[in-house]
């Protein structure tokens, strides 16, 4: 039998502002799923820390703000 799909969901509320600068950010961005922006922003936030932590010395932590 074949493997059920697992779908992980993450819920966010947003105010009216905050959706409407969501999409505008999609639509300057030409992604129509919020999914896609979202795998976007984590895969600059990873890139980022990635950045921060090699810049680190060893005694210091690095922050997410």
């Amino acid at each position: 039998m074949g493997r059920k799909r697992k779908d992980n969901v993450i819920s966010l509320r947003l105010s009216d502002e905050e959706l409407e600068g969501l999409h505008d950010i999609m639509k300057n961005r030409q992604i129509t799923r919020v999914s896609d922006l979202m795998r976007q922003i984590l895969s600059m936030i990873r890139a980022n820390l990635c950045t921060e932590a090699d810049n680190a010395t060893s005694t210091e932590h690095v922050r997410i703000p």
